[in-house]
């Protein structure tokens, strides 16, 4: 992961500006990940911006495309905004805080299943991780042995529970009888099973 502050309105920015700066971080995390041995085929990038309302204290991250537009990067913070606090304001200047770049690597042999994912795949030659979970005191679950595993390894599809999703910036755990997948864009998708 790279990143870089901007703050700046994006009235103050144009798309070419801002794509510049990804390409430089792009180009820095492609570097890391040649020194650690993985081929740039196998190498796919998110690219993130953090946005908020002026005078807001808080940013909101969302996806930016390859093809930069500011106001498609402006709509699309509109829309995370309804969708995270209920509301939005068009008419409100919009700050760009932060960008990020987050690289993945998809296993040897499964180049491009990489692009879009937001964390970087375990090595495939590497011992599987375990770790003890704590999931209830109810019969047959209690601490449990269980599999930490990278986003990326459920680009391969469906794994079952329970399972902990490690990232460089979250933790998701999939429960004891739960399953999870990715979606096409990426989320982590968890079926709860029957109650």
């Amino acid at each position: 992961t790279q990143q870089r502050s901007i703050f700046r309105r994006t009235t103050e920015l144009t798309a070419q500006q801002l794509d510049l700066s990804f390409e430089q971080l792009e180009g820095h995390v492609r570097d890391e990940m040649r020194k650690e041995g993985i081929a740039d085929d196998r190498v796919g990038v998110k690219r993130l911006a953090d946005l908020r309302y002026t005078g807001q204290a808080f940013e909101l991250s969302i996806p930016v495309r390859t093809t930069i537009d500011i106001a498609v990067v402006e709509t699309d913070f509109h829309a995370e905004h309804a969708r995270t606090y209920g509301h939005s304001s068009e008419v409100d200047p919009v700050e760009l805080i932060n960008i990020r770049v987050i690289a993945s690597a998809a296993p040897r042999g499964k180049e491009g299943l990489a692009e879009g994912l937001s964390s970087t795949a375990s090595d495939p030659g590497k011992k599987m991780a375990y770790r003890n979970a704590y999931f209830g005191a109810t019969a047959g679950t209690g601490t449990v042995e269980t599999r930490v595993i990278a986003r990326s390894e459920l680009a391969q599809g469906s794994m079952q529970g329970p399972l902990i999703v490690e990232e460089f910036d979250a933790t998701c755990i999939i429960p004891w009888g739960s399953s999870a997948e990715l979606d096409t864009h990426g989320n982590i998708v968890i079926d709860a099973g029957t109650p």
